[in-house]
């Protein structure tokens, strides 16, 4: 059972990485495009804002897969949690300690590769916009991009190495290459402070428009001050041989001293924890049509819009459909099927 019960919780994990992988790829989606307009001097128009929307369906659906492996993964979270404790207590080991152990730990791979991906794409923008600047605001605010996406696209590399090195190893690490995106930041922020009037007049807005632009710069500058405080606190614990503050006291499992032990284990599931389980991952195939509806269309309003197609008949069918299967999917996550 215990087997069993792994096994879903890999599913059920699965489930939680690329749900958050696909919201996260949603949102960078959206900041990609308007970094585009921003660097590369294009006008937005109604394709960019079908694009920009198009995204918003997809995330949404993917709320269904992402709630029912939260919910499942976090049962059996507390369900080890408690064996810990109890493995603590009587030193008797579960069946399956190995199994256990590598639950205790885990890394949100896809996740951190969407973000990786989508911040050197955006890092690439930066550049261009660094090398192609209407003017000098414009070149300090690429390089200020340029810079937070470098620190954001390798901090999430080498988070990816946390169950592989050590947490000494990995503070030291993401010491060195973090500072990026404070600075990043802060140039960015000074760039739209300084460079108010020069990007109003680029972007064809007046003084209120300018005045917005100091008001995000100071957002920045805000955001930037906070991490680089994170940051000193980071290079203080690097400095002192300390490791990143993981919180992984209460998944730390006792040794195993006594292989003999074992002998007397009892497996920590049973049939009814693993058929409960199983009930909870299910997704009628109905429900998995709809989403690939949702998603297959969204797509194909992007493309549609990308060819010069907005406004036909074809998009508006396109559109519909989309309409639709997201009604009706979101319609089943909400009752009784959705849980």
């Amino acid at each position: 059972m215990d087997q069993a019960m792994h096994q879903l919780w890999l599913r059920a994990e699965r489930r939680i990485d690329l749900a958050i992988a696909g919201m996260a790829a949603c949102g960078l989606w959206a900041l990609l495009l308007l970094t585009i307009v921003i660097l590369t001097g294009v006008h937005w128009t109604s394709q960019y804002s079908v694009a920009l929307i198009a995204g918003f369906p997809v995330a949404l659906v993917l709320c269904g897969p992402l709630r029912a492996g939260l919910r499942v993964a976090r049962a059996i979270e507390e369900r080890d949690l408690d064996e810990v404790e109890r493995w603590r207590e009587t030193r008797l080991p579960p069946a399956s300690p190995d199994l256990l152990m590598a639950r205790m730990r885990r890394v949100h791979f896809p996740l951190l590769g969407v973000v990786a991906g989508f911040a050197v794409v955006i890092g690439m923008l930066g550049y261009y916009g660094m090398t192609h600047p209407e003017h000098s605001a414009m070149r300090l605010y690429a390089l200020g991009i340029m810079l937070t996406a470098l620190g954001v696209a390798l901090c999430a590399l080498i988070l990816m190495t946390v169950a592989r090195l050590s947490s000494r190893v990995v503070l030291a690490l993401l010491t060195a290459v973090s500072w990026l995106v404070p600075v990043g930041l802060g140039t960015g922020a000074w760039a739209l402070i300084s460079g108010r009037v020069e990007i109003a007049d680029s972007a064809g807005g007046t003084s209120t428009t300018a005045i917005v632009y100091v008001i995000f710069g100071v957002i920045l500058f805000l955001i930037a001050i906070t991490l680089s405080g994170l940051w000193v606190v980071w290079l203080g614990r690097a400095l002192r041989g300390l490791g990143l503050e993981l919180n992984l006291d209460a998944r730390t499992v006792p040794a195993i001293t006594d292989e003999s032990a074992l002998a007397f284990s009892e497996p920590e599931f049973d049939e009814t924890d693993v058929r409960i389980v199983r009930d909870a991952l299910a997704v009628s195939l109905r429900d998995r049509a709809a989403g690939v509806v949702v998603a297959l269309a969204s797509v194909g309003i992007i493309l549609l819009g990308a060819v010069g197609q907005s406004g036909t008949p074809i998009h508006g069918v396109v559109g519909g459909i989309l309409v639709i299967a997201f009604v009706y999917y979101m319609a089943r996550m909400r009752g009784p099927a959705g849980g």
